[in-house]
């Protein structure tokens, strides 16, 4: 294993969670053996270590009691850029680091985020950090008098490759002076849209139901976006703010969880739960939402939308663990009116629970093995065909689905946005991960080693599927079992053999023909040869190739596998939009006969790790 692991990047928005959580450095823990470190530097390009930059631990995963405590820490780099965590339980962690001076984080190629997205005790992680990128402007009335005091704030809405980011919340904001000019620095290269409310932190604008104004004058679907350079400035980027008003949206929540015997406040919604609009031409919330009981009923409203097509839908996380629920979603038309009196009626949300078994052969890999139950994770993810029909909806609808999924017992949060959906065990090896809708699901275990895998998933009989082998891929979002939930059901008694002996595979990509271009985005598969695994999802992998035309997978059943690419079009750019293409069972065919004609077979045998790897493409 690899002591060196990059820093995969993450937000500066979790700290806006976490500065009211506990910032102490050493755990306390049961068993003192058990716990261990993380170390690393923050660096710039160049190497030179940082000073004095904040860094933060996350311990990733919910929803599992466990008997050692979890917490978040934070710690300061020495002179050379040097951090250390000291006394961490065994669990998976994520590493930040808040955005300081005229620095940014680098920026993550796009064809490379579903790379490594957690930490361990015992590694070592080096923190990249760029000069960061600057925006200036003027902010002014239609009649040319400069707005003093505006908040404004920026939202990078492409990285520096130009791949889609669907951010709904700025990570950083600017007052702009007398002149009605403001500046905004430290920014990771990408491009941005820039706004402003008309109002400031501190004084707000005269009413909620004001329009954000983006760069130049405009509404977010027609704003104008804005190229940054590590190390540069643009200038010149105005808005003309017009104090335009939205509409309202409002209406009544019923269903759900009852209050809590001790409520006064007769709401059946309270402050689990939360609603959400989503602007389908953006992908994004267009504004905040409120809710309240009145003569015993659900109230909420939303100020400020403007015209456009949206889906609104509700959730209640429910006063215990499980106990959620979520409405259908309701498509809302806006267009020069207030729209009032919708109905959400919220239905228990289904959950699945099960089960993790380790079986170690101590002998059979010459790389020790560090791995323990704690630190592995589950999730599902939302696998339904159906979903993939409409983009920005389906986008939407999974990233509601990942933040719901949090076990969060408060409303959700601009920094929940980017935390994650895995849920972790407790200390007998159970997990459940709750708050899903009626749907397919995939169940996508997160290994921790790259000596394991998923040797076989035993099913409820309740569900079509019984028992069947499985691989999982780190550098993939592999399945280890299909399951098909109905609403509010309790899918109880999965089970997943997690075994040791896994494989791992990389390689480099070339041109077919010297001198030819390359592709900039593919996606390298691994198709099972075996005509017994021809239709299990699960043996199948899949990874984006790097910027340097290299590609790993770790994490796979030993076993003959044929390896074959794709081009990756621009509509499946957002990683959190498309899914593996052998969840599809046409596309699936497909991809076993590209790979069968290619004759790239490849046997892996346990533990073993084939390097230098060629694939012509």
């Amino acid at each position: 294993m690899k002591n060196e692991r990059l820093f995969s990047g993450s937000s500066m928005l979790y700290h806006t969670v976490c500065m009211i959580m506990l910032l102490s450095v050493v755990f306390v823990a049961a068993d003192a053996q058990q716990l261990g470190a993380i170390t690393g530097k923050v660096i710039t390009e160049d190497g030179k270590g940082i000073p004095q930059i904040e860094v933060w631990v996350y311990p990733a995963g919910s929803g599992a009691r466990r008997a050692v405590p979890r917490r978040t820490a934070t710690v300061t780099t020495d002179e050379e850029g040097r951090f250390h965590f000291a006394g961490l339980p065994p669990y998976p962690y994520r590493i930040d680091v808040r955005e300081t001076r005229e620095y940014a984080r680098r920026s993550i190629s796009g064809t490379e985020r579903r790379g490594q997205r957690y930490f361990y005790i015992g590694d070592k992680v080096t923190i990249t950090m760029v000069k960061g990128g600057a925006i200036t402007g003027k902010v002014t009335t239609p009649e040319g008098e400069p707005m003093v005091r505006a908040q404004v704030s920026p939202i990078m809405v492409r990285d520096a490759e130009g791949n889609p980011i669907r951010q709904s919340v700025p990570t950083s904001w600017s007052l702009a002076d007398d002149r009605g000019i403001y500046r905004l620095f430290g920014l990771a290269p990408g491009r941005y849209l820039v706004f402003t409310n008309g109002g400031s932190l501190y004084s707000p604008a005269p009413t909620t139901q004001q329009i954000q104004a983006y760069h130049p004058s405009s509404t977010r679907d027609k704003a104008v976006e804005v190229m940054v350079a590590s190390d540069g400035e643009v200038t010149g980027v105005d808005i003309v703010y017009r104090n335009d008003l939205g509409r309202v949206v409002s209406g009544t929540i019923t269903g759900g969880s009852p209050p809590p015997p001790a409520s006064t406040t007769g709401a059946v919604l309270a402050t689990t739960g939360a609603i959400f609009l989503i602007n389908l031409a953006t992908g994004v919330s267009s504004s905040s939402s409120s809710h309240k009981a009145g003569d015993g009923r659900n109230e909420f409203t939303f100020y400020g939308v403007a015209d456009g097509e949206y889906e609104i839908l509700a959730n209640d996380n429910g006063p215990n663990e499980g106990e959620s629920a979520t409405s259908l979603p309701r498509r809302v038309r806006v267009k020069g009116r207030d729209v009032t009196g919708i109905q959400l009626k919220l239905a228990s949300a289904a959950s699945i629970s099960g089960r993790v078994v380790l079986e170690p052969s101590p002998d059979i890999c010459e790389s020790k093995t560090r791995a323990v139950r704690e630190e592995i994770l589950v999730s599902a993810l939302w696998v339904d065909k159906s979903s993939a029909s409409a983009p920005p909806q389906s986008f939407m609808r999974r990233l509601l689905r990942s933040i719901l999924g949090r076990g969060n017992k408060s409303s959700v949060t601009a920094s929940s946005r980017f935390m994650s959906g895995d849920y972790s065990l407790d200390d007998n090896g159970q997990f459940t991960i709750p708050y899903l809708d009626a749907g397919n699901y995939g169940i996508e275990p997160v290994l921790p080693d790259e000596n394991w895998y998923v040797k076989s998933v035993a099913i409820p009989s309740a569900t079509p599927a019984r028992e069947r082998d499985a691989t999982a891929g780190s550098a993939a979002a592999s399945v280890a079992a299909a399951v098909s939930l109905k609403s509010g059901e309790k899918l109880t008694g999965l089970t997943l053999v997690i075994a040791e002996g896994a494989a791992g595979l990389q390689g480099k990509i070339v041109a077919e023909k010297e001198g030819l271009p390359l592709p900039s985005r593919l996606r390298i598969h691994l198709v099972p040869s075996e005509i017994a695994e021809a239709n299990n999802p699960s043996r199948y992998a899949e990874t984006s190739m790097r910027s340097d035309r290299t590609f790993e997978f770790n994490n796979l059943a030993p076993g003959k596998y044929w390896l074959t690419a794709r081009v990756i079009s621009d509509l499946k750019l957002d990683n959190l939009q498309s899914l593996p293409v052998a969840w599809d069972q046409t596309e699936r065919a497909k991809l076993r006969k590209e790979a069968e004609a290619r004759k790239i077979e490849i046997e892996l045998k346990p533990c073993q790790r084939v390097s230098e790897q060629v694939l012509k493409f």
